[in-house]
């Protein structure tokens, strides 16, 4: 289980995060929704030890980066938005740095490094291909994949399936449909409510620095007999756009 108690954000006089409660359960995909700007990296990063919060106190798997960092960094897997790759290096090169990270023996670390490109890549020879060579969806695989190496017992991806292309998107889809388990936990952000739709086990809704919505999906959607984009608009508070601002336009 991971755990939010009382997690509050500023940057400055701005408040980005305020009293976020949440509780995770082992083998769940969790989807944390919600507008630009609503803090859904913030909170992200503060899971991960990246920013550090104003006030309260984060638990993963029953343990605390005040007493446990490292212990902590080696059981989790990420992938944020814009991912600082390597680019000057081949995709082998900077999965096998990855992995030296995390203090693979260099047999497993190359074992997994050819499972994970023989599954999110068609063409075999992107191990010995510079990642500067790469278009952004295959950046976007190679964090993938460079995530998944130490076998994370807590998973997060920060926008997965933006930049991707249909079919990479149902590989991350199916991907996660086989990964989860009762010992891990998915935790994804995410706007593309087409694939959160197929993935997600529970979800959370982030709007004016609160978690607005926090709960199994099926109750969300009523068992799917509601449309996901509908519901998620209605607890954003949308209403319809006044679209006579624009009548310059059709003048």
């Amino acid at each position: 289980m991971i755990q939010l108690k009382d997690i509050s954000k500023k940057f400055g006089s701005k408040i980005v995060l305020k009293n976020i409660n949440l509780s995770i359960d082992s083998n769940s995909v969790y989807c944390l929704l919600g507008k630009n700007g609503a803090g859904k990296s913030t909170m992200l990063n503060i899971l991960l030890d990246l920013v550090k919060a104003t006030k309260g106190d984060v638990l993963i798997f029953d343990k605390t980066y005040e007493k446990s960092p490292i212990e902590i960094k080696k059981i989790i897997g990420c992938m944020i938005e814009n991912v600082p790759i390597i680019e000057n290096l081949t995709t082998q090169d900077y999965l096998i740095f990855i992995s030296l990270l995390y203090e693979l023996p260099l047999q497993i670390a190359s074992e997994r490094i050819n499972d994970l490109l023989k599954f999110f890549f068609a063409n075999e020879e992107i191990a010995n291909k510079s990642i500067n060579t790469f278009s952004t969806g295959m950046k976007k695989k190679i964090a993938i994949c460079a995530s998944l190496l130490n076998n994370p017992k807590l998973l997060i991806w920060d926008e997965p399936f933006a930049g991707l292309d249909p079919i990479s998107s149902q590989k991350v889809i199916d991907f996660i449909k086989f990964y989860i388990s009762s010992d891990r936990i998915i935790l994804i952000s995410s706007h593309d409510l087409f694939y959160v739709d197929q993935i997600a086990t529970h979800i959370g809704i982030l709007d004016n620095c609160q978690l607005v919505y926090n709960g199994s999906y099926s109750d969300f959607t009523d068992a799917k007999n509601k449309r996901i984009e509908n519901e998620v608009r209605n607890y954003l508070n949308y209403d319809v756009t006044d679209t006579s601002i624009l009548s310059w336009m059709t003048q």
